[in-house]
């Protein structure tokens, strides 16, 4: 058995094509926008198959959705600049963000 390692710029390629080709039909949904405190809901309309969900609250976001774990982020006031504004996907940056389980982020 032999094991294929991907680099960092391959897998985040992948990532992206396979997110794009699994939430092409999504919807964003605004479900609450009070300044800091938002719920936004991405999904196909009918169907829970990998919908999403962002909650944030100053200082938090909470990426939640069809799978079995919730992701918890604590660093900026805003955390929708703190994401737009990362550039590039750092896992171990990231990692060292989330509230709780940083192992989870592996996934």
């Amino acid at each position: 058995m032999t094991t294929t390692y991907l680099r960092h710029d391959e897998l985040l390629a992948e990532s992206k094509e396979r997110f794009e080709r699994e939430t092409i039909d999504h919807e964003l949904t605004i479900l609450h926008d009070d300044g800091l405190y938002r719920h936004v809901r991405c999904a196909r309309p009918g169907s829970g198959i990998h919908r999403f969900e962002l909650i944030t609250w100053p200082g938090h976001l909470t990426i939640s959705g069809d799978v079995d774990t919730a992701l918890t982020f604590r660093r900026a006031d805003d955390m929708f600049q703190f994401f737009r504004g990362a550039g590039d996907i750092n896992p171990g940056y990231w990692a060292e963000k989330i509230v709780g389980d940083r192992r989870s982020v592996e996934r």
